[in-house]
């Protein structure tokens, strides 16, 4: 995570004063954005790694010992594919800060040429959409983790129970026994908590559209600025919210469906 503030970081401070040197602010000002946007994202990520420490926690003081193992499991299937998330976006932030400071050191020998590769900026945009599409498939996974919950609830509530073990009791099988009302509430508590998770996920999600939409704008203004004619124009601000796949998808991938 961006610990210190972009402001005092000196690869940083020195790209920027560079930029605007150079009559570059416009660029400048991007990577100044898309860094904030990151730094956002991590302490979105961190957020929701407390929440779900929170959410261990309940789930491990369950009486019930069936439905605690049975609830960690999704959790921590939940917990998997964060950690995965906060990984891709780790690797982001790391190739936008070195190309920053790859960039300062060009400069100092090859001039201000050198700031046009500070960021590449079309393999970005790519590593963003495949963390926008793993946060959207978490966020269905976590509703659908929320439900397991649910259910494991409705299933050991007392009426339930009781239509089981008139059937145990026949066979000599051992009873099962009712869900305490602690465990009522632990697992009331875990499905609260699970769906601020999911909220707080779809946020993150949003923040990295925003930023897939800046990017795509900054690089058309490039180009048109430029003079370059791209080979296939395909605009990013293109895409379409695919809710069924947990992605995005281009229009011409919507009209192959129909």
């Amino acid at each position: 995570m961006l610990q210190v503030p972009i402001g005092e970081q000196e690869h940083l401070q020195e790209f920027f004063a560079l930029c605007s040197r150079e009559g570059r602010e416009q660029e400048g000002q991007e990577v100044k954005l898309l860094l904030q946007a990151l730094g956002q994202m991590e302490r979105q990520y961190q957020e929701v790694a407390e929440e779900l420490k929170i959410v261990k926690k309940e789930l491990a003081g369950l009486q019930n010992q069936g439905i605690r193992s049975s609830a960690l499991a999704v959790v921590y299937q939940v917990e998997k594919r964060i950690e995965n998330g906060k990984s891709q976006l780790a690797a982001i932030r790391e190739k936008v800060t070195a190309g920053v400071e790859q960039a300062v050191e060009r400069a100092r020998t090859e001039g201000a040429l050198a700031l046009s590769h500070a960021i590449d900026l079309i393999r970005i945009p790519t590593a963003l959409k495949h963390l926008e599409c793993g946060l959207g498939q978490t966020v269905g996974y976590t509703a659908h983790a929320r439900e397991n919950l649910q259910q494991m609830k409705e299933e050991f509530s007392s009426a339930k129970v009781h239509l089981k073990n008139v059937g145990r009791v026949f066979t000599g099988k051992e009873r099962i026994p009712l869900l305490s009302e602690k465990d009522k509430e632990r697992l009331e508590t875990t499905g609260y908590l699970l769906g601020a998770i999911g909220d707080r996920l779809t946020k993150t999600q949003e923040t990295v559209g925003q930023v897939l939409d800046r990017l795509a704008a900054f690089r058309e203004r490039t180009e048109e600025r430029s003079g370059v004619r791209p080979s296939v124009k395909k605009s990013l601000r293109d895409r379409i919210w695919d809710k069924k796949e947990g992605k995005r998808t281009s229009p011409e991938t919507e009209k192959t469906r129909e």
